[in-house]
């Protein structure tokens, strides 16, 4: 057992000449492979300026679901017909190159492990890693052109050989709790900056005008703007 899993982890085998793949063919679970079961695929040829790449791990995000859910009408895969051109979902992935074409050599070896930053553009166009193009619920694929030389560089992202395949292809769905929880948000006034005040004429809001910007830094310029009532709807604003 301990060679089998050094052959994989060296990706030192030699590679089949099929595949097992997700194909949705539409919406809904049944258009989501053949009668319950991944597809048979051939193993994909790459050129001189791609990669073949391994699956290793794949996380199911919610939004795997509203695109087997949605099929044809998800707004990342409108125009397109996925009873013709089925898609590969799969965005949390871990993948490991195993075939480098000639161009690449010197920048990628077989072995070398990567995640995807999925939200990829590439001349302006969204083309999004399991959307517009194949995912990561293939055992293989082909990175191409768009991930290596997209509009931000390459959307491939190197990890660590001792990092475990699962772990890695946690990544992408942590980064987005990070993004929405671990968020820094400045607490007070922007020294120097523009501030808008807003409020009732009352006293309340007077007090408020005359003591919050002082205690909190002085903006370089402030805009206040006092109703003489509690509401613009008194004042004729629509609602």
């Amino acid at each position: 057992m301990e060679d089998i899993l050094e052959q994989y982890q060296a990706s030192s085998y030699p590679l089949p000449d099929r595949l097992l793949a997700w194909l949705l063919f539409g919406a809904g679970l049944d258009s989501f492979g053949r009668d319950g079961r991944p597809v048979t695929l051939p193993l994909p040829s790459y050129g001189p300026d791609e990669l073949l790449v391994r699956s290793d791990a794949v996380g199911l995000c919610y939004s795997d679901i509203k695109l087997i859910t949605q099929g044809n009408t998800h707004p990342r895969i409108q125009g397109r017909d996925l009873a013709v051109d089925p898609v590969i979902p799969g965005h949390e992935v871990s993948l490991t190159v195993v075939g480098v074409g000639e161009n690449l050599r010197g920048s990628f070896k077989v072995g070398d492990r990567f995640i995807v930053q999925a939200d990829i553009y590439y001349k302006g166009v969204n083309l999004a890693y399991g959307y517009a193009l194949r995912g990561g619920l293939a055992q293989y694929g082909v990175v191409g052109e768009k991930i290596l030389h997209g509009d931000e560089g390459c959307y491939l992202l190197p990890i660590h050989s001792h990092i475990g395949y699962a772990e890695a292809a946690l990544t992408e769905p942590w980064a987005c709790v990070e993004a929405s929880y671990g968020v820094s948000l400045r607490s007070g006034l922007k020294a120097g900056g523009l501030t808008w005040i807003l409020g009732g004429g009352n006293q309340t809001g007077s007090q408020m005008v005359k003591e919050s910007p002082m205690r909190r830094g002085a903006p370089r310029c402030m805009k206040i703007v006092l109703f003489s009532r509690e509401s613009p709807m008194h004042r004729g604003a629509p609602r």
